[in-house]
């Protein structure tokens, strides 16, 4: 196997470690079932709850609302003039673009990224939705079936799973 390069904030990493699954991964689980992959990464220094890992969104999005409870001030927005196109093909209005420090992970195992999220001024049933770009920035691999998302640091490979606030 080649090595590859993960670029993480203006560091490069190499790693060779194949990142697998296991029916280990799904401990805790209960099958059957067909949910969506939902994390607790850290955006702006703040954990936030409810966070969808989309492989089919070509952009990450963050809630209004959930913008608003982190503190963060509405002036770091750039103007986006296009609305951003949903599900349903239908236009949802959107209030600007914004870059965000997000880490995936836990200490030792995690990554700093910046990442642009997409500011939407519409009811979600998440407060955010992390989409390709971060996924792929991440090298990241999503698994449905055990709801885990793996990924290389320079630690090691990284898991993450669902975290319930409690």
């Amino acid at each position: 196997m080649r090595d590859q390069v993960l670029v993480v904030v203006n560091q490069e990493r190499f790693w060779n470690e194949p990142i697998t699954f296991t029916p280990t991964d799904g401990q805790g689980i209960e099958y059957p079932h067909e949910d969506a992959l939902v994390i607790s990464p850290v955006m702006e220094r703040h954990r936030v709850y409810k966070i969808l890992m989309d492989n089919d969104s070509s952009v990450n999005i963050l809630s209004t609302e959930a913008m608003m409870k982190m503190g963060i001030d509405a002036f770091r927005m750039s103007p986006v003039p296009t609305p951003f196109i949903g599900i349903k093909r239908l236009a949802v209005p959107m209030k600007g673009a914004m870059g965000l420090t997000v880490i995936m992970g836990f200490v030792p195992c995690c990554v700093t990224l910046k990442q642009t999220f997409m500011v939407i001024d519409t009811h979600l049933l998440y407060n955010s939705i992390i989409g390709r770009p971060l996924l792929h920035q991440l090298s990241a691999i999503v698994n449905i079936k055990y709801l885990a998302l793996k990924f290389p640091t320079s630690e090691g490979i990284s898991a993450v799973k669902e975290i319930k606030k409690s």
